[in-house]
């Protein structure tokens, strides 16, 4: 008993209550970043808003209905963040549930009836309750058809995720976490009308969105947290250890006893100690963190948290309709147990704010605002009307890099050092002088190769790609898949091993192939070598790219590529 009623204290910091990490928080807890800035979107934010009872709404839909049409516009959002149906989602309309569901649906969409922006619904796990994938999909088709919205429902058809372009800094990312945890052996044809059809598949298309959109906010919304300090975080009140069970039976000591045993992922799949929770949160976490400004709104736990953990920032928004107790440790800076909602404006500047407002009397009371990424720095031009060479020699290693004992070429073989560090003479390129001139589209991706988008003067695209590649980025993307250590490689003995490893290509064979192909007449690429310095063109990305060598090409997927041009020098 002893035991038992220390586990109870020690785990029992959950409150209902309104709670801030420290009382400089505390103090600044309504203090706005937005001041004179110039507004890009705003996404109000609700989940789990699925429990209304028959004939009524819930103190947050009727709080959040009045504060999104006194102030929404057209370029707005209202995105329900999943269990939009209690407690099993819609079943057929013989059931004797329908009733009950279709209300539950219904206050929701009376709620943005007069709404200005676009409304998006995504699904929670207990809207799969009700036999899978056909209630889903009932779910959707309902929706879909009440908004006179095909896009309505997202991701659609079971499938894991949807992009949505909001603007051209502001990308909106819609997950179905459920899809991720279900049992896909009891599910074996719920994948047949998706693109992707396997968990490897589902991160690699992620890792593409982000790093293709690194230069935009991204605000992924998926229905469970990447972290929380709710009772899916193994965090409970004192109720919950006397009554652990639905029904009210009180069961001290046992109540506890089942806490730990959740908190420790030993019960429920929906908790984020399970083993499948914790492998798709350590992996889209360690993607999100190669990205500039990720932001993650879920609901699952009923209550209004905000979070940080090394770059990771968390919204959750869960108690559209019902209530549970947070805890303040770890990374928790603001969290409230009872019935409200979030409000996320996204900014002009790159900066970004959220909002948490509770409901009390169908009324909205702001409890927090807290800048989640603050303005882009402004680039100071240091390289204006500096003047440059129209030739130099140099090569793709330092010598000190390629100069090894006879004893490290016998073990590691010899490989094409002596090329990579070979100078050579090359012309030396500036973007905005070369060819026309190039304007940078965006930062490319990949698992080694540093690279640019451009766009030509013409609207053809094409890539430029450091010939020295990039050994952290491998170790990322290839070898520590699910921890960041980006950071922890940084001029390395392991770092040198595998720029070593790479000498074992030569770093010049793509010249080989546009001769190549021209001789069977195929079409190809024209890629050009030569040496770009750090000059005013490249703008912010002087501090990644610069001061060595470098091929561009054309990008042969480009649609504004004119076919009949490749294989001829390009004018």
């Amino acid at each position: 008993m002893i035991t038992l009623l220390s586990i109870l204290f020690l785990s029992n910091c959950a409150t209902h209550d309104v709670q801030y990490k420290n009382e400089e928080i505390k103090n600044n807890s309504n203090t706005t970043t937005s001041s004179g800035k110039v507004l890009e979107r705003t996404l109000y934010l609700i989940g789990d808003a699925g429990n209304a009872y028959l004939g009524e709404s819930t103190e947050a839909l009727k709080a959040f209905t009045k504060k999104i049409n006194k102030n929404s516009s057209k370029k707005d959002f209202v995105v329900f963040l999943g269990d939009n149906i209690y407690e099993k989602g819609l079943p057929k309309k013989e059931s004797e549930n329908r009733k009950i569901a279709e209300h539950r649906i219904d206050v929701k969409i009376e709620a943005v009836k007069d709404f200005k922006g676009k409304v998006l619904f995504i699904p929670g796990n207990h809207d799969w309750y009700n036999n899978g994938l056909p209630g889903l999909k009932r779910q959707e088709k309902y929706i879909e058809k009440a908004l006179n919205d095909k896009n309505a429902f997202q991701p659609e058809k079971g499938c894991p995720l949807k992009k949505i372009n909001v603007s051209e800094n502001v990308l909106i990312l819609a997950i179905d976490s459920q899809w991720y945890l279900e049992d896909w052996d009891k599910n074996p044809t719920m994948n047949d009308e998706c693109d992707i059809k396997t968990r490897k598949d589902f991160f690699l298309e992620i890792e593409g969105i982000f790093k293709k959109n690194n230069n935009k906010t991204i605000v992924v919304v998926m229905h469970h947290p990447t972290m929380t300090n709710g009772s899916h975080g193994g965090k409970y009140t004192l109720n919950k250890h006397l009554f652990p069970l639905k029904r009210k039976i009180p069961l001290p000591g046992i109540g506890s006893l089942i806490a730990q045993v959740r908190s420790q992922g030993g019960v429920s799949i929906q908790d984020n100690n399970s083993k499948l929770y914790i492998d798709l949160m350590k992996r889209i976490t360690t993607l999100a963190k190669g990205s500039d400004k990720v932001i993650f709104a879920s609901g699952h736990d009923h209550n209004l948290q905000y979070l940080e953990k090394e770059g990771i920032k968390q919204i959750v928004s869960g108690s559209g309709s019902k209530t549970s107790g947070t805890s303040m440790g770890g990374d928790c800076l603001f969290s409230y147990g009872k019935q409200g909602y979030a409000v996320l404006d996204i900014f002009k500047d790159g900066s970004s704010e959220v909002r948490f407002y509770s409901s009390e009397n169908n009324e909205s009371n702001l409890l927090y605002t807290k800048e989640v990424y603050a303005s882009e720095k402004k680039y100071i031009d240091s390289y204006k009307n500096k003047e440059f060479e129209s030739v130099t020699n140099a090569s793709a290693y330092s010598k000190e890099d390629t100069d090894k004992s006879n004893s490290y070429k016998w073990f590691w073989g010899d490989h094409y050092r002596y090329v990579y560090g070979t100078d050579i003479k090359v012309p030396i390129v500036t973007l905005d002088q070369h060819n026309g001139g190039f304007k940078i589209e965006r930062k490319g991706g990949g698992h080694q190769t540093r690279s640019l988008r451009l766009t030509r003067n013409d609207n053809r695209t094409y890539a430029l790609r450091a010939v020295n590649k990039s050994a952290v980025q491998f170790l990322q993307s290839v070898v520590f898949k699910d921890t960041y250590v980006e950071k922890d490689f940084k001029e390395t003995y392991t770092e040198k091993a595998f720029l070593d490893f790479y000498t074992s290509s030569h770093p010049y064979a793509t010249f080989t192939i546009a001769k190549m192909s021209e001789a069977i007449d195929l079409y190809h690429t024209n890629p050009e070598l030569f040496y770009m310095p750090k000059h005013s063109a490249l703008g912010k990305y002087n501090e990644e790219f610069g001061d060595e060598l470098y091929i561009m090409e054309e990008r042969p997927d480009d649609t504004f590529l004119d076919i009949a041009s490749f294989g001829k020098p390009d004018a």
